[in-house]
Formats: structure tokens, sequence, C-alpha cells
């Protein structure tokens, strides 16, 4: 009985977390879904350059580290 305890608890933690990721991408489709062509563009634009900058702002030479990896 004590191993079907353990057991049902293990399957019961992947399970909730699974029920929140889709609930996420669920919630972030719908909330994108609606933005016109031009706010689209300009939040992934907005997206890519705060990579860019974190990218820019590391040290040692950032971007010839993750280029040559």
């Amino acid at each position: 009985m004590r191993i079907i305890k353990s057991t049902g608890c293990k399957a019961l933690i992947p399970a909730v977390l699974n029920y929140s990721h889709i609930g996420t991408l669920f919630e972030n489709d719908r909330h994108f879904s609606h933005l016109a062509d031009f706010e689209r563009e300009m939040a992934y634009r907005t997206e890519m350059v705060g990579s860019f900058r974190m990218i820019d702002n590391m040290q040692n030479n950032g971007i010839n580290n993750i280029l040559s990896k």
C-alpha cells in the first residue's frame, strides 16, 4: 500500500506542473492573438533588442564567446 501512495504522489506532481504549463501556453496564445501585425512586430523587435543588449554588454567579448562554442 505504501508503494502505491508514493507512486501516486510522484505522478501527481508532474500532472500539476503539466496542467500549469498548458494553461500558461493557452493564455499566452490568447494574449498574443488579438494584437495587430504591427504590435506583434514591435513585441518581437523589443525582445530581440533586449537579447542583443544582453549579449553586447557581456564581459570578455560576449558575442565571440557564444559563437566559439
